[in-house]
């Protein structure tokens, strides 16, 4: 029986260090959701010149996982009511998703809020090809922590493990 606990222990542990890199992997495809988002979105806003519910909702149609689900409930709100203070609902959308996204992820996407509220298409334009910059340059700051610590995760897991075994025993 001690044996089985043990094991357990031991997997446990192990899965605790490969479940932290599947999350990291997890939220880098988010990131690379919402490059792709923004990309469609800055087209859209340049070359269609759509109103705002129009661009969400085929954000959400575009576009799956979380970044999808934000986009689909900005635009099933908006109308609902409106057209609704869109820098608002970009918040609340956030904030109701279970999102992988670390609360300083979150801080960041909450910036684009002034996206919303520029009042012309060029500034809007501008906007998004500052946000698109920062998600890029983010995207890639998380790519290289992921390519440097990819071993790392799973061997604290198992180095983890083995401790809780050995000290155990």
């Amino acid at each position: 029986m001690k044996w089985i606990g043990l094991g357990l222990i031991f997997a446990g542990c192990t899965w605790s260090g490969f479940s932290y890199l599947m999350m990291l992997q997890h939220r880098l495809k988010e990131w690379e959701r919402l490059i792709a988002a923004f990309s469609l979105m800055k087209e859209e806003i340049s070359h269609l010149a759509l109103p705002m519910q129009a661009v969400f909702s085929d954000l959400a149609v575009h576009i799956d996982g979380q970044t999808g689900r934000v986009f689909a409930y900005c635009a099933q709100r908006m109308a609902q009511e409106g057209h609704g203070d869109l820098a608002d609902l970009w918040e609340e959308g956030w904030k109701r998703e279970n999102t992988v996204f670390s609360r300083e992820d979150l801080e960041f996407l909450y910036t684009f809020r002034r996206f919303f509220v520029a009042p012309s298409r060029k500034e809007r334009q501008a906007e998004t090809e500052l946000f698109l910059t920062m998600l890029e340059k983010r995207t890639e700051q998380l790519r290289q922590k992921l390519a440097d610590n990819h071993r790392l995760y799973p061997g604290f897991g198992v180095m983890g493990g083995l401790f809780m075994v050995i000290f155990l025993l």
